[in-house]
């Protein structure tokens, strides 16, 4: 009965062994059918993503001094200029101070031109006494006359460079009675309540802003470019450079994320007419970009900390250790190990090793 056991036990074991043997042997002798592909040299880049909002780029509220009595020269919706007039107040006090101010100032004048006819008619007498009594004589019997009418030409120039100045001051005072907006953009509303005001925006000039964390506060610079995009209108994209990041850090102690460095976005490409203000968009700022030799990602076998690829030479799959760098747009940037005249497999099929026989598909 022994002698049976062992005599069928030694039959499975020579069964599996065969069996093991053939596998090995035809999976030796496989040929795969491949896609073949050269290395390309590509723009790879290293994006950072953050969420942001959309924000107006200008915009400017304009108190309105409701205390005072004003009359409002814009209606919401309309299209203003740097410099158009919006909120003109009224003072009855100033009107008047003006039409004062302009008598005296024309008594002034007058005044000035009465003296100066008195010095051409003393200058007139003067002459003719000189002709009897000689100039020196003449020059004294009238140098009290002439000292006088001096002194009262100067006091009139002077109170009337006084009056000129007071008037100054006044178109001064009379232009505060005007606001006037500081921006070209649109009067997008006007606020009567109790914080009173009119606001102005561009429309057409936006801002995104976020937050950094502290490791990303270290690679993202001013002037660096920004890829906007939106859940909202998913068939658009816009483009951006960072404008500013915030050197004091704001900390969220409500939502627990720590330490953020406030940072804005100018738009600087892209259609905005669909864009408001409070838009939720993803930020993805290019921290690193260059040109770099590249393969498909489906190109590269990982195994634990090593990368291979599988070049074609003669009919067979040569394995290949790379360096990798940055992934962008599907592809692996090749630090070290390939060059551009290298011929690798780009899809890597199931089962493929080193040394096995391929075919490259047209």
């Amino acid at each position: 009965m022994k002698k049976k056991v062992w005599i069928g036990s030694a039959i499975v074991l020579s069964v599996i062994l065969f069996t093991a043997i053939a596998v090995v042997q035809s999976q030796g002798s496989d040929t795969f059918d491949v896609e073949a592909a050269a290395p390309e040299i590509q723009t790879v880049k290293h994006e950072i993503m953050v969420p942001g909002e959309m924000e107006l780029a200008e915009m400017e509220h304009i108190r309105i001094r409701a205390e005072e009595d004003y009359t409002l020269l814009v209606e919401e919706g309309d299209t203003v200029e740097a410099g158009t007039p919006l909120i003109e107040y009224t003072s009855e006090d100033l009107e008047f101070e003006s039409e004062q101010l302009a008598i005296q100032i024309e008594a002034g004048y007058l005044r000035i031109n009465q003296v100066g006819k008195q010095e051409d008619r003393l200058s007139d007498e003067r002459n003719k006494l000189a002709d009897d009594v000689g100039r020196e004589e003449a020059r004294d019997h009238f140098r009290s006359e002439h000292e006088q009418l001096d002194y009262e030409k100067r006091a009139a120039n002077l109170d009337l460079r006084q009056l000129l100045k007071q008037k100054e001051q006044l178109e001064n005072r009379t232009k505060n009675l005007t606001e006037e907006s500081p921006i070209a953009g649109v009067v997008l509303k006007i606020d009567e309540g109790t914080e009173a005001q009119v606001t102005i925006a561009s429309t057409e000039s936006f801002i995104a802003s976020g937050d950094l964390s502290e490791y990303d506060s270290l690679e993202i610079k001013e002037g660096q470019k920004v890829g906007i995009t939106s859940d909202a209108i998913l068939d658009q994209t816009w483009t951006g450079v960072i404008d500013q990041i915030d050197f004091l850090p704001s900390q969220n102690e409500l939502d627990g994320t720590g330490i953020k460095y406030p940072f804005t976005v100018k738009v600087e490409e892209g259609d905005t007419s669909s864009l408001r203000p409070g838009y939720q968009v993803i930020l993805n700022v290019v921290s690193d970009e260059r040109e770099a030799l590249t393969v498909p990602i489906s190109a590269v076998r990982q195994l634990d900390d090593t990368a291979y690829v599988y070049t074609i030479v003669e009919g067979a799959a040569v394995e290949r250790e790379v360096e990798l760098g940055m992934t962008s747009d599907g592809r692996y940037e090749i630090r070290s190990g390939l060059s551009e005249s290298d011929q690798i497999i780009s899809d890597i099929p199931e089962g493929l090793r080193d040394g096995s026989e391929v075919i490259v598909l047209d």
